[in-house]
């Protein structure tokens, strides 16, 4: 009873403390920070864009300053000379970001009250970086009578023509399916022209995307363009977007015709001022602001631009500096690659911060010393040059440093260059019109590990990556890989891929199963040893499995590598030797506990065909090929003679291809060996 009563007089003496502070709240701040809740109580509490509030309000005779203050470290607060406070938030938020914004009122004698008001930052939908996929999905989220923030494009096959084409009024109605989004159809209202349209046929759209009494559908008065030109289309109309004074906080990349030119090109500055139309589009035509180079430039002319877009003025235009290919991505030259050239192909594609710009062309040198390939077929101490340029698709590059101890602290940098590329971290569909590229660096035995945190990123483990491990050469661990001029001996350089186009990743692995399997008994993970099998040890029991002396089998592990199972399917684990105490070292991590498959080199060549058809079932028009085989496959190939065979089967299923050999295979999340890891992108 006595601790009932304590508590009692406690309570008392805590509801007499509030009580008195709200007491000796003057009568002006209730005021004051009523005055607050009445200008802000009724405001929307959605926040797509920056906005501003009153940094005072009058009072009783004296002005009481107002401090702003939000719960979210994506959100800045910044007081201007004018009085007024900015509330910065982040226009480019993948997701839904809540916050709460509370306003603190404040008398000359240090009395102060507060409210708070509940926000958020809607989810931004960028039509000029999301997928056509993305695009559909969001409009599916719209409400009854909403449009998407922007006209934009969507290619897809025509599923239906609920309206046949009237020569009238020149117009027809079908509806379309956007990639494998079947259930979700998008209706064509009144489609401009299409007298010769018919259900399979393959158009372009562009138009406003809204909801009409539950149909989503392009409004009245959308028309076809040239798919080639729809990426652009859609960054252009997008940009048509930005309010006086704002630019995108990203480089985009447009493919249009020189339709003026406001500044003839100065050979004192070097530079050229040009107005560009997207075929189709020359309606919404954007300004290159003193365009580096344009010597050679003329009305007419077919421009890749790459730089910064904002509206100056009401000027829709990239912002000075911004860089151009002449003609359309798609066009390609061969020339024979020498120093001079070398430097001024480099040059070109180098930013004034000296680095190398991948905003929609994707250049990578994988060099080594033996195995680069190309369409002459497999080269020694060369360097294969490649790049890929695509108005549809979008990459960004990072390097990883300290990768085998420490590949977190990479994180920030990761998600940056994600970002950038389009792609957002914990999006489940992100795999859907996305990718990566890893080069690891072969020295510290990091792919597993420089993997891991990659997954742990982007949250996403049907999210695409393809890779291929930098080996060395002779007694000297030494090797590294670069980007943008940084290179690092320990850690990876990614590329990030974000593309409308069709894209392919797959492992070839020439071995087959034996039937025989081995027990893991003891292993040393991180070292990639494995000490025992089936309760002995590792080298006596491969030979034994075998049927040969240990002699033997020392000469026999290119053909019988082990194969792991790892989520469904096999993955290969090459032997790299045998120690004198038995123990078995390899190329990758096996674990302790596990089952292994003895494998058995089968038929290179029909495997290549079953690779190569099963590419084209996918990507019928491949455009773009990259190929990163095992150096013990290149060696094994020259052996067996059948090097020319595999690199004529790959000039008849690819218009050009490229690649090197490496020192391991990344597919996934999984790093194995000895197998051919593929990258083919087309239509």
């Amino acid at each position: 009873m006595k601790k009932i009563i304590a508590l009692l007089l406690a309570l008392c003496m805590v509801l007499s403390v509030s009580s008195f502070a709200l007491a000796d709240e003057t009568q002006a701040l209730k005021d004051a920070r009523s005055y607050i809740n009445l200008m802000y109580k009724n405001k929307p509490a959605s926040t797509p864009k920056d906005y501003e509030l009153v940094g005072s309000v009058p009072g009783d005779g004296e002005t009481y300053t107002v401090e702003w203050t939000t719960d979210s470290d994506t959100i800045t607060v910044t007081r201007l000379e004018s009085g007024m406070v900015k509330i910065d938030v982040n226009e480019d938020n993948p997701k839904v970001v809540e916050y709460k914004l509370t306003a603190t009122v404040k008398d000359a004698a240090g009395n102060e009250s507060s409210i708070s008001f509940d926000r958020f930052v809607p989810a931004a939908i960028n039509l000029d970086i999301m997928s056509e996929e993305e695009i559909v999905a969001v409009a599916y989220t719209l409400e009854d009578g909403a449009t998407l923030p922007a006209p934009t494009v969507l290619t897809g096959k025509i599923v239906a023509i609920p309206s046949a084409y009237s020569e009238q009024y020149d117009n027809i109605t079908v509806n379309i399916q956007v990639g494998d989004l079947a259930d979700m159809p998008v209706q064509c209202y009144r489609l401009v022209g299409g007298s010769s349209l018919q259900v399979g046929d393959e158009i372009t759209v562009l138009g406003t995307i809204k909801n009409y009494k539950g149909t989503i559908e392009f409004d009245k008065g959308c028309y076809t363009i040239d798919p080639e030109f729809a990426q652009s289309a859609r960054v252009a109309l997008y940009a048509y977007t930005l309010e006086e004074g704002a630019g995108m906080s990203r480089e985009s990349t447009i493919t249009g015709v020189i339709l003026a030119i406001p500044s003839a090109y100065s050979a004192d500055y070097g530079n050229i001022t040009v107005n560009i139309g997207v075929p189709g589009l020359y309606e919404y035509p954007v300004q290159c602001y003193r365009l580096a180079g344009g010597e050679d430039l003329a009305e007419g002319d077919t421009i890749t631009v790459t730089g910064t877009i904002k509206n100056y003025k009401g000027t829709i235009e990239f912002d000075k500096g911004c860089t151009y290919v002449k003609g359309a991505p798609a066009a390609e030259a061969e020339a024979e690659l020498t120093a001079e050239n070398l430097e001024t192909l480099l040059g070109s594609l180098t930013n004034e911060n000296g680095e190398i710009d991948l905003n929609g062309l994707m250049s990578m040198i994988p060099a080594g010393e033996n195995g680069e390939i190309d369409l002459n077929g497999f080269q020694n101490d060369s360097v294969v040059l490649t790049t890929m340029s695509d108005s549809r698709t979008r990459v960004k590059g990072v390097l990883v440093e300290n990768g085998s101890k420490y590949p977190v602290v990479n994180k920030g940098d990761i998600e940056q260059a994600l970002s950038s590329a389009g792609i957002s971290c914990g999006d489940p569909n992100s795999h859907r019109s996305a990718f990566a590229i890893a080069f690891i660096n072969g020295v510290f035995n990091a792919e597993e590990t420089i993997l891991s945190n990659f997954y742990s990123i982007i949250q996403n483990d049907k999210f695409a990556l393809a890779g291929g491990t930098a080996g060395f050469t002779g007694n000297e661990a030494k090797t590294f890989v670069s980007y943008n001029g940084k290179t690092t001996q320990d850690g990876a350089a990614f590329l990030f891929v974000k593309t409308s186009c069709k894209f392919d990743i797959r492992q070839e692995d020439i071995f087959n199963p034996s039937g025989k399997t081995l027990y893991v008994t003891q292993s040393d993970t991180i070292n990639r040893t494995i000490r025992s099998l089936n309760g002995q040890s590792a080298k006596s029991v491969y030979a034994r499995t075998l049927g040969v002396s240990e002699t033997q089998a020392e000469g026999m592990t290119f053909e019988n590598p082990f194969g792991r199972h790892i989520n469904g399917s096999i993955h290969i684990a090459a032997l790299a030797g045998f120690g004198t105490d038995g123990s078995c070292s390899l190329f990758a991590r096996v674990v302790p506990n596990s089952t292994l498959e003895l494998m058995h080199i089968g038929d290179p060549v029909q495997k290549c065909d079953e690779t190569c058809s099963g590419i084209k079932s996918v990507i019928p028009s491949p455009k773009f090929a990259l190929l990163m085989t095992c150096i013990t496959r290149t060696l094994a190939f020259a052996r067996m003679n059948i090097g020319g065979t595999i690199i004529k089967k790959y000039q008849q299923t690819f218009p050009t291809f490229c690649g090197f050999s490496c020192y391991g295979e990344q597919i996934g999340r999984v790093h194995c060996n000895q197998t051919l890891v593929s990258l083919v992108m087309g239509d």
